[in-house]
């Protein structure tokens, strides 16, 4: 048999050559344990990969032969979806796997995540060949629209050009969503950062000009109508809300510049300190607790509305883990209760 592979070896000289011949040997060697197995899992092959027991492992560029490419298809064949830290080839040659693009079980895709368009979840599909999560429920009113899958496009990760699939459906359902269902805080914080540094940029310049309203709320009014339409909660846009959102991701910043070695140190802190229009102090210094209390104030508020309106339990208590709030702080009635 292995005189076999060899002759196919030397007649797969294109791409296209080996892109037809690979199902071929992929189905040999896993029938003659071409791929190795630990407890289920597969093992990247010794041959291609930096070392034995490696499960994402790239071949180095001089056994990125024809062989390497049918031993890496094999493994991601058996591994069942997109390794971690999978690069432009891994997206290419996970096309030629059987379980490339196909619908996932919305039952198991779901369980134990909640039940948001994230960025989490949108990966997780991208990692099986899908643009978008499964759908999670019948929803009749989108039943009219096309289930279809569209023309293979690019999936993953920054759009390595693997041919992920979706249907129109898909693309309505997540949509309407996004827009009826609280937004993810991921998402939120990226809506609040955009304002916020759009605002903080033109309360710079009309500061330099000595021209113009200070008012954050007024330099970012044009913005919140369309984010909230969008599905961003109308409390993460006050102006109390959207300074804060700013002062701690300039926070961010500085903690992130101080990391750096020395002179790239200085020059990125000269130019935070330039550039920004709140007092330093609330930049570089510790936040008082009564600072604190009022950076997330939006967010109490938003989740005390949330538990007027019924909303889904599994949301409150995503909001409070990824916020780092206790219930106990939002919801002190309850103690009281």
């Amino acid at each position: 048999m292995n005189s076999v592979v060899r002759k196919l070896l030397k007649v797969i000289t294109s791409k296209w050559a080996l892109l037809a011949a690979s199902f071929c040997v992929i189905a040999w060697l896993l029938s003659h344990g071409g791929v190795n197995k630990t407890a289920g899992v597969p093992q990247a092959p010794a041959a291609i990969g930096p070392g034995p027991g490696t499960t994402n492992a790239t071949p180095p560029l001089a056994q990125q032969g024809p062989r390497s490419e049918i031993l890496r298809i094999a493994w991601l064949e058996k591994l069942g979806r997109v390794p971690e830290g999978a690069n432009v080839r891994d997206y290419y040659l996970v096309q030629w796997t059987s379980w490339w693009g196909k619908r996932l079980d919305p039952k198991e895709f779901w369980k134990g995540r909640v039940l948001w368009c994230d960025r989490s979840a949108v990966a997780a599909a991208c990692s099986h060949g899908r643009l978008l999560p499964p759908i999670p429920y019948d929803d009749p009113l989108f039943r009219a629209i096309s289930d279809q899958d569209y023309k293979p496009a690019s999936a993953g990760a920054e759009n390595y050009g693997g041919a992920g699939r979706s249907s129109s459906r898909e693309a309505a359902f997540w949509d309407y969503f996004k827009r009826t269902h609280p937004m993810p805080p991921e998402q939120i914080e990226l809506d609040q950062r955009s304002i916020a540094q759009e605002a903080n940029t033109l309360d710079w310049r009309n500061q330099g000009l000595q021209s113009g309203s200070r008012r954050w709320d007024e330099l970012a009014q044009r913005s919140r109508g369309q984010m909230i339409a969008q599905g961003c909660p109308p409390e993460a846009l006050s102006d109390e809300a959207l300074r804060w959102a700013y002062i701690m991701n300039q926070r961010e910043e500085y903690q992130a510049a101080l990391a750096m070695p020395a002179p790239t140190m200085t020059l990125r802190t000269n130019l935070l300190f330039r550039m920004v229009s709140v007092d330093l102090t609330y930049i570089t210094g510790p936040l008082a607790n009564e600072q604190v209390k009022a950076a997330n104030a939006w967010k109490i508020a938003y989740l005390q509305r949330l538990r007027r309106e019924k909303v889904d339990l599994s949301y409150i208590v995503a909001y409070l883990k990824a916020w780092n709030l206790s219930s106990a702080e939002v919801f002190p009635q309850d103690k009281q209760g």
